[in-house]
């Protein structure tokens, strides 16, 4: 049978947890749209935009879209390896600077803001009305605004490899940011 999406594979921090739930939506989404060729092989994002779903589908088609989306998103935030710490660069660096403060700051609130997040989602840094910020969303909801990098909130992504220390996980999420992703996304390379 024809696969009529496909995730990307995780390239780093690998969860077999993470890896089952987005095997199990991409299943489901990919049910969902079976028989309805003209849908095989759009991308999440591309099925989100479509106003053409078939009625009696349309709300599954874009809830398992919307999960994929998040998770792509974040799959693609994440450098497969680490050399350290990097730091933004270019235009991006620039906005944040202006927009947040200092690096350390952007860390201090990314490190604040997911360890404080009530329930699961996702933490999101985006481009809205010109100002780069940190927002975070629950469920598979995406943030208003364009998206620059995401990272998972979910216990899924690290409580194989953190047990319930989502701090750590999250530190190791900033120390595999892939700003160059960011950058692309900001310049429209991504969309």
């Amino acid at each position: 049978m024809e696969r009529k999406y496909h995730l990307p594979q995780m390239r780093s921090m690998r969860s077999n947890a993470l890896c089952s739930v987005m095997q199990r939506h991409e299943d489901a989404l990919n049910t969902a749209i079976d028989g309805r060729r003209e849908l095989w092989g759009l991308s999440p994002f591309e099925l989100l935009k479509n106003r053409h779903l078939p009625h009696v589908f349309a709300q599954e088609i874009r809830y398992y879209a919307s999960a994929l989306f998040c998770f792509e998103f974040f799959i693609n935030s994440l450098r497969p390896d680490s050399d350290g710490i990097q730091i933004p660069k270019g235009e991006l660096a620039k906005l944040m600077k202006r927009d947040i403060g200092s690096f350390e700051e952007f860390c201090y609130r990314f490190l604040t803001m997911g360890r404080e997040h009530s329930g699961v989602g996702f933490m999101w840094l985006i481009f809205e009305r010109g100002r780069v910020l940190l927002t975070t969303t629950q469920n598979y909801n995406m943030p208003r605004g364009l998206p620059l990098l995401c990272f998972s909130l979910w216990e899924n992504a690290y409580i194989e490899n953190y047990s319930d220390r989502r701090e750590a996980y999250l530190s190791d999420c900033l120390r595999l940011c892939d700003w160059e992703y960011a950058e692309n996304s900001l310049k429209g390379k991504i969309f």
